[in-house]
């Protein structure tokens, strides 16, 4: 990728991000101050929220209906990987992970507290993560999502993507005192750990809690 290239995705991606904190700022502040937001509460999407099928399981439903192999190359940034049959519409409660769904309600009736969705899926099927959130029946409306755009697809990894918006996000509302921070894949609970908490706090004088979601288990990873 050429210098150029890079810079415009860059240009493009900060561009999407500033719209997109700019629209929750906005719906923040029709019903409170931005700042009387004192901790972020950051729920990931795919395995933490929603049991999404893996590709495995989900090229084999689709292909047991279709009587066809998935006909795409990618998974995850495909839209039909979130679409029936792939996904049945309504959601079935069996994929809700309920006692994480339980804590964003619970720390969502605390208006010191902001609860957002970050998920490393692409801008390409936000249409389809916002048609499951909104069925798991917590509030979860259009701004609180952030994914991550489709021109960052190839050159920024979900971790990445996901430390530069929490530290926009931590620019924009200076009265964040603490990351709370649910997340199913350790190698990614490692990151916020070991690279993530320690920005944050040198940056921002902000506490990273980090919680590993394990099926309908969730572990204290602590406060960093």
């Amino acid at each position: 990728m050429s210098d150029t290239t890079s810079r415009n995705n860059m240009k493009n991606w900060n561009e999407t991000i500033q719209l997109e904190i700019s629209t929750l700022e906005r719906n923040i502040l029709s019903h409170r101050t931005k700042e009387s937001v004192q901790q972020l509460c950051v729920f990931d999407f795919d395995g933490t929220l929603v049991k999404t099928p893996c590709p495995e399981e989900g090229k084999e439903k689709y292909h047991q209906y279709y009587f066809q192999p998935w006909p795409f190359r990618s998974w995850w940034s495909r839209p039909e990987s979130l679409l029936p049959p792939v996904i049945s519409h309504p959601l079935p409660p069996e994929l809700v992970i309920s006692s994480v769904v339980s804590q964003f309600r619970y720390l969502d009736q605390e208006l010191t507290n902001l609860c957002i969705v970050l998920t490393g899926r692409l801008s390409t099927v936000r249409p389809q993560v916002l048609r499951i959130t909104q069925q798991l029946d917590v509030g979860i409306l259009p701004w609180r999502v952030f994914c991550k755009p489709e021109s960052l697809h190839w050159t920024t990894d979900t971790f990445t993507y996901k430390q530069q918006v929490l530290q926009e996000l931590a620019r924009r509302f200076g009265d964040i005192r603490r990351f709370i921070i649910y997340e199913d894949r350790l190698s990614q609970v490692n990151l916020f750990k070991n690279v993530l908490a320690p920005n944050m706090q040198k940056q921002f004088s902000i506490d990273t809690s980090l919680y590993h979601v394990k099926g309908e288990e969730i572990i204290n990873y602590g406060t960093c």
